[in-house]
């Protein structure tokens, strides 16, 4: 979602909100291509996704060992 600029007043009939000049906020990257083509906006930027600490990243996958055949004792 990226942050954008108002560059003329108008009203956002998607928020139901008048944007007047200046104002900053976020919208959808398709709505926000939309108000840049009609003049309405400029686009600042993506926001900077921060990790969750939670979440390890991501690691490829570790080969699994290959299997071999015991071999049978015979008495």
């Amino acid at each position: 979602m990226p942050e954008v600029r108002a560059i003329a007043s108008f009203y956002d009939m998607k928020d139901k909100r008048a944007r007047n000049l200046g104002d900053e906020f976020f919208c959808e990257d398709d709505r926000a291509a939309q108000l840049n083509a009609y003049g309405m906006v400029e686009i600042l930027g993506q926001p900077a996704v921060e990790p969750i600490a939670d979440e390890e990243p991501a690691e490829e996958p570790k080969p699994k060992p290959k299997k071999t055949a015991k071999k049978k004792e015979s008495e």
